[in-house]
């Protein structure tokens, strides 16, 4: 028989009190879950792994030596140590690649030496170094040194880290080159150039990120561009995110210079050039306490988190008062705070959006309250906001969604409040023959209350019906739905997989008076292929046909080449931090 701890004993006397009323028996289950004991023998889901069984014998035992082993991009394996490259092209190619250094590894693992070895400490230090941009996969092997002893050995494999890109029209081109792994320590350089074929002006960028300094998790950016026509923008931003449930303070600072030239509309026939520069100034900070007692993984990962936020923008140079009449250039102060309950972890699986690499997959729970102010052309306005999450994998796949809820508010009522609510689903990987299939449906929709006259919504990459190009009539509420089949081929040329897809897109805009009860509904139909390469740090590239039954201005009947991007089925994380209004997009 299980002992009951002291958690449990806790949560069965709020469960008690909260079945006296309606309103607390519908609140409570979906705050809290039971903290049920684990079946021994138990199987992991199909497509999932978990480490945790294999690594509670090291449970307690001190870590006498941990050992970094990288490794170059083509023709290693972390799995097999025996595996080594083979052929002129492989080896031309790890000849090239400058390795990640050890160092660049350890700054991101939350276990030390002469430490007792924290299983969950050790799943959440290989989390963190896979999810690094210039990390292909990596594999913590502990090895058992005596009866109170472990080693544990680390084996890294690299992506080839630079990535160029790049775009041409005939006004002008542009190219960008970004390397994840400067020099092998894990900081990212990154560099960009415009030219305008017309006038024959250059613009250039160039940013450096440091993205953890000496194991502290701060992540340090330094960026600055100038455009073509002279403008420029520089910054530099300190961060440490709530990286991990086990993170117990978070904050950052971030100042950023602009210095642009706008075009003002006095007339129909008349425009002027005005010069402007604003200052951004925004600080955070945050904390967080685990709330339940005990060392269980669910009593470990659920915390609550408190966090405020300081945002001002200024204008030190500004257009004319008499030009710019409307005060379009004003000042503006946010001042916000937070507080919320989160529950986190992560499951790992393949073949969603890596192939065969795997893929660790946040689940969990957010629920939390925002509130603040906001001082305005010298109005202040109040504001208050609510966020629910959740996801979860169940029988029949991975099921998660989200609600929010934002309002400004005055002593005249409720204004330019926001709506959000969304799901993501996908199925359980299933194989016919050597091929492998995901079902994936996502649906987002977006309501606008009390909108100012221009907060108007369009469909845009991220989130809506492509390919459109802007020939649609703005609205102030949106929803839009996509189903994807999405297959992944057992070939494998060099590193690049194929992955077919059929897609299917609907959406609608909507007014303040209707709503959706009136909306056309626009969509397509596409078939494609993603190609992805293991090795590359690089998105996907695709070709793709959509048909679409009608386009405004176009027609009917319509087809088009590479005019939609596959649906980004971003998965929601559970990270609790800067406080921050319901977007409106």
């Amino acid at each position: 028989m299980r002992k009951v701890s002291d958690t449990d004993h806790v949560y069965n006397r709020l469960k008690n009190f909260s079945s006296q009323r309606r309103i607390t028996r519908v609140i409570f289950p979906l705050v809290f879950k039971p903290n049920l004991p684990v079946a021994t023998g138990s199987a992991p889901s199909p497509g999932k792994t978990t480490r945790k069984e294999t690594l509670v014998e090291f449970e307690g035992k001190t870590i006498r030596k941990i050992t970094v082993i990288t490794m170059d991009p083509f023709g290693f394996d972390v799995n097999d140590s025996l595996r080594k490259p083979h052929g002129f092209l492989t080896s031309f190619g790890n000849n090239l690649h400058v390795k990640s250094l050890p160092i660049a590894i350890r700054n991101y693992l939350l276990i030390r030496r002469n430490e007792p070895f924290d299983s969950l400490l050790v799943r959440e230090s290989e989390r963190l170094v896979r999810k690094q941009n210039f990390i292909r996969d990596v594999a913590f092997q502990p090895v058992l040194i005596s009866p109170d002893s472990v080693d544990i050995i680390i084996r890294v494999q690299d992506v080839w880290s630079i990535v160029p890109d790049g775009s041409f029209s005939p006004r002008s081109f542009s190219f960008r080159i970004t390397e994840d792994n400067f020099l092998g320590t894990g900081n990212q350089l990154k560099y960009f150039g415009d030219h305008s074929i017309k006038s024959n002006d250059r613009g250039y960028g160039l940013g450096y990120v440091i993205p953890n300094i000496d194991n502290s998790y701060i992540t340090t950016s330094i960026l600055y561009s100038v455009s073509p026509d002279k403008s420029y923008s520089k910054s530099i931003i300190l961060n440490r995110t709530f990286f991990s449930p086990y993170t117990r303070w978070a904050g950052g600072i971030l100042l950023q210079q602009q210095y642009r030239k706008d075009s003002l509309i006095l007339t129909k026939e008349y425009r002027k050039l005005q010069i402007y520069k604003t200052n951004l100034y925004d600080y955070w900070a945050g904390t967080s306490w685990q709330i339940l007692k005990g060392r269980s993984e669910n009593e470990r990962n659920t915390n609550l988190v408190l966090a405020g936020r300081v945002k001002q923008l200024r204008y030190p140079l500004r257009p004319d008062e008499i030009i710019d009449s409307i005060d379009t250039y004003h000042a503006v102060s946010s001042y916000l705070a937070s507080i919320g309950i989160n529950s986190r972890k992560y499951v790992r699986d393949k073949y969603l959006f890596r192939y065969g690499i795997p893929e660790d997959i946040p689940i969990g729970r957010v629920y939390s309250f925002t509130l603040g102010y906001q001082i305005e052309r010298g109005i202040k306005t109040g504001y208050a906001g609510f966020t629910s999450k959740w996801s979860d994998f169940y029988s029949f796949g991975y099921l998660g969604g989200h609600l929010e809820y934002g309002t400004f508010f005055s002593s005249s009522g409720v204004h330019e409040g926001v709506v959000l609510a969304g799901m993501t689903y996908f199925t359980n990987l299933t194989e016919v023959g050597t091929w492998k299939f995901r079902q994936f449906l996502k649906t987002e929709m977006v309501i606008g209350m009390n909108r100012t006259a221009q907060d108007k919504l369009s469909f845009n990459d991220y989130m809506g019906v492509n390919g459109f190009d802007g020939s649609l009539e703005p609205g102030t509420s949106k929803v839009h739905f996509t189903i994807q089949t999405q297959s992944y081929a057992p070939w494998n040329l060099l590193g690049f997989r194929l992955g077919p897809f059929l897609n299917c897109t609907a959406g609608m805009l909507g007014d303040n008076t209707h709503v959706f009860l009136k909306s056309r509904l626009y969509s397509y139909i596409g078939i494609g292929v993603l190609i992805k390469n293991d090795y590359l740090n690089s998105n996907y590239f695709q070709l793709s046909l959509a048909y679409y039954p009608m386009i405004p201005a176009l027609g009917n009947n319509i087809l088009k080449t590479n005019s939609f991007q596959p649906s980004d089925f971003r998965l929601q994380d559970f990270e609790q931090g800067k406080p921050n209004f319901v977007p409106y997009e």
